[in-house]
């Protein structure tokens, strides 16, 4: 009973910290720093999701063009 419990313990602990990880790997920034890269299809969304900024292409274009709105 006492290797029962401490196998249900070690497994609840292990659960606790992988959904941890996985909300600390998961999280946002709302900071724009020089080192961070914004590529084809990523944007930056504001804290109140109220404006959102990417990139996009005209239809029958290759350029790339910014795109802020909301």
């Amino acid at each position: 009973m006492a290797e029962s419990n401490r196998d249900l313990t070690l497994v609840t602990t292990l659960f606790i910290l992988l959904q941890l990880c996985r909300i600390v790997s998961c999280s946002t920034s709302t900071l724009i720093t020089k080192n961070l890269t914004i590529r084809d299809g990523d944007s930056l969304i504001s804290e109140g999701e109220i404006f959102e900024l990417g990139f996009f292409s005209p239809k029958n274009s290759t350029l790339r063009k910014i795109f802020n709105g909301d």
